[in-house]
This record gives structure tokens, sequence and C-alpha cells, in this order.
């Protein structure tokens, strides 16, 4: 059996380490609204709560907006 947030958490690390980042917020369309599903920082453990991105303080929200409406 999968565990989807063993699964997301573990994606996570790789890809920040693998890109050399230092943090990494992985944000999902669900029903039509872009929701961040995880947030990763370092060696921490994963922030697995689901958030609208626009309530979310940690990302700029209006990059992500711009890329949304450009989808570029």
């Amino acid at each position: 059996m999968i565990h989807l947030d063993q699964l997301i958490a573990t994606l996570m690390q790789v890809v920040i380490e693998n890109a050399g980042a230092e943090t990494g917020t992985l944000i999902l369309l669900e029903e039509n609204q872009l929701t961040v599903v995880a947030q990763c920082s370092g060696n921490k453990p994963c922030d697995l709560e689901k958030i609208a991105v626009a309530d979310c303080a940690t990302i700029p929200v209006s990059v992500i907006r711009s890329v949304e409406r450009t989808q570029e």
C-alpha cells in the first residue's frame, strides 16, 4: 500500500536536494483551486498541511498567479 504523505515528503526532499535548493513547495490544482500540499525546508520534516495558495504567506502569490494565468 502506498502512503501518499510519506511519498510526497520523500519526493520533495529528493527534488530539493537535486535542485540544490534550500526550500520547496508543491502546489497542485485541486477542485479548480491552486493548493499548497507540501512545504519543505532543509532537513526539517515537510509540512503537509493543505492550504490555498492565496492563504500561504511563505510563497510569492503574485508570481504563482502570473504563471497560472499565462501558463508559462
